[in-house]
C-alpha cells in the first residue's frame, strides 16, 4: 500500500502544526518532509504524523528543540527525558511557588500599614535567583 502524501498546510492541521511551525522544525533538523517537489513545496506522509505530535507534545512540556533532537537521537532515552523534564518543572514550580508567597506577603503588608518592606522582598528575590 502506498504511504499517502500530504501538503505541508494539510498535514500542518492533521498534526495540529501551523506550516510556520512545520518549516521551523525542518530548519532545525526535527521534522523533515518526505518529499519536496521541484517547486520548493514540502510533502509529509501518514508516518510523520506520529514524529509531529511528538514534537507538539514534548514542546508543550518545555522540551527545547535540542533535548527533543537527543530523544530523537535515541541518546537519551523517553523516560530518562521526561524524568529531566519533570525535575525542571518541579524546580520551576518551587521558584513560582515563592514569587507567589512573596506577592501575597506584599499585599498583607499593603492591606495591613500601606508600606512594603522591600528589603525583605530583594532578599526573597535574591533566594529566588541563586535557586534557579
Amino acid at each position: 500500500m502506498k504511504n499517502k502524501l500530504f501538503k505541508s498546510s494539510d498535514f500542518g492541521r492533521l498534526a495540529g502544526m501551523t506550516k510556520r511551525a512545520l518549516r521551523y522544525y525542518r530548519e532545525k533538523g526535527i521534522l523533515e518532509p518526505d518529499y519536496i517537489n521541484h517547486e520548493g513545496y514540502c510533502f509529509y506522509s501518514e508516518k510523520k504524523l506520529f514524529e509531529a505530535r511528538q514534537i507538539s507534545t514534548l514542546r508543550y512540556l518545555e522540551f527545547s528543540v535540542e533535548q527533543i533532537k537527543e530523544i530523537q537521537k535515541n541518546d537519551m532515552s523517553i523516560k530518562q527525558s521526561l524524568m529531566y523534564q519533570k525535575r525542571l518543572l518541579t524546580e520551576k514550580r518551587m521558584e513560582l511557588n515563592l514569587l507567589i508567597d512573596a506577592i501575597e506577603r506584599m499585599e498583607v503588608a499593603v492591606e495591613q500599614n500601606d508600606a512594603i518592606d522591600w528589603e525583605g522582598m530583594e532578599e526573597i528575590v535574591r533566594f529566588t535567583k541563586r535557586a534557579s
